[in-house]
């Protein structure tokens, strides 16, 4: 069940993924319907990069700028970024399913991928 999902994004095969915020994990509900969870082990933290996206740890509840949903894109080949904001991270889940940190900033809420795979993210950090 998903609890408070903020962000979404479709890939090119119709699949929608989701940030379920307070399960600390982004889902893939699939086009008949199947959810299953792509990253996240529903732990909040920072753990993971290299290793299994399942098994990551993100931190996508506890948003403090309320009402700012957590950014998700997918890129033409099926990577998708994760806008980990209080982690201070853009992540990225590759085909394999492997975690790594693509950017390092101050509050990344949102991602967005152009055709060319440029990725552009929002920050909504002071400094």
């Amino acid at each position: 069940m998903l609890h408070s999902p903020s962000g979404l994004a479709f890939d090119q095969e119709g699949n929608l993924y989701v940030a379920d915020s307070l399960n600390q994990r982004v889902r893939r509900v699939d086009v008949n319907g199947q959810i299953s969870t792509v990253a996240g082990s529903g732990t909040p933290g920072f753990l993971g990069d290299g290793g299994p996206g399942e098994y990551a740890e993100l931190d996508l509840a506890g948003n403090p700028f309320e009402g700012i949903g957590q950014g998700l894109a997918v890129d033409s080949r099926g990577n998708v970024f994760i806008a980990d904001a209080l982690n201070h991270r853009v992540r990225k889940l590759d085909l394999r399913g492997f975690m790594s940190t693509v950017a390092v900033m101050g509050r990344p809420v949102g991602v967005a991928v152009d055709f060319q795979g440029l990725v552009y993210v929002a920050d909504v950090s002071d400094s």
